[in-house]
């Protein structure tokens, strides 16, 4: 039952992102991207957002786990942290992993692609909370 969720989740992404008529493979409309051996793109995904590589992989930006980087105009001790939370999704599964701005780990291999996460914005204010919908992160996506 648990993996007919998944076969489901990644059926509906897959559809809804190859109705899109956008052929820029970065614009926030068409996250359906191409990638030869040995070629990097960078995408930008927003919080809940979705990119496909290849029509095999699915990446979700599922928000961000933690976030301790020191705020704008600020002195700290320790520049901080932002982790962050992807759902890489590939034969119907799903498997959530974490990526950091500072700690480890800041990179990963999946299923023969390196993904690595460039940034994490908006970066905080001394002021306000960041709530999870403004969110957004950017990641190198390099097929091995």
């Amino acid at each position: 039952m648990k993996y007919l969720k998944h076969i489901c989740v990644f059926i509906i992404i897959t559809l809804t992102l190859s109705c899109s008529k956008n052929s820029e493979p970065t614009s926030p409309d068409s996250q359906q991207i191409s990638l030869a051996k040995n070629d990097t793109v960078v995408v930008n995904l927003n919080y809940n957002q979705n990119a496909v590589i290849n029509k095999e992989l699915g990446i979700k930006f599922s928000g961000v786990i933690s976030d301790s980087r020191c705020p704008k105009n600020s002195v700290c001790v320790w520049a901080g942290d932002g982790e962050t939370k992807i759902t890489l999704i590939k034969s119907g599964v799903s498997e959530d992993y974490s990526l950091h701005t500072t700690l480890e780990p800041k990179e990963m291999n999946f299923s023969g692609y390196k993904i690595i996460l460039k940034k994490l914005n908006p970066y905080p204010e001394s002021v306000g909370e960041i709530k999870q919908e403004e969110y957004e992160i950017e990641i190198a996506i390099y097929k091995l």
